[in-house]
């Protein structure tokens, strides 16, 4: 009884070799981002972030303006105001901090931004 055991797991590598050696059908996946890098990717977060916080930042601005138009003299409203614009403020230099960040490590190990921003629709035209 114990040898027929034995015999049959003999078997299991050759067939578990079998089995993956002869694909049935070959799978493509596709790119489903538009960079072809990562570098690429990282860029466009980056850009993403700017122009995110400085759209926001600047109407936090217009709304700390009106704030402290309509404020009346409260002491409330204006430090509500202030608040308000020290927040625009740090919110842009947060988006453009981003996009410094980026292009410092980028020129740190030698590499351009214009070298990231490949699309990967150009490259597969081009092939």
């Amino acid at each position: 009884m114990r040898s027929s055991n034995i015999s049959f797991l003999r078997y299991i590598p050759a067939l578990i070799l079998g089995f993956t050696a002869h694909p049935v059908a070959a799978i493509t996946v596709n790119n489903p981002l538009r960079f072809a890098t990562f570098c690429g990717l990282i860029n466009a977060v980056a850009a993403a972030i700017f122009w995110i916080a400085l759209s926001l930042g600047i109407v936090v601005i217009v709304y700390a303006g009106f704030l402290f138009m309509t404020s009346e003299g409260s002491p409330a409203k204006i430090q509500q105001a202030k608040n308000a614009l020290l927040y625009a403020i740090v919110g842009i230099v947060v988006g453009v901090t981003a996009r410094g960040v980026v292009a410092v490590v980028y020129n740190f190990f030698g590499a351009s931004l214009s070298s990231c921003t490949q699309l990967w629709r150009r490259k597969e035209r081009a092939a």
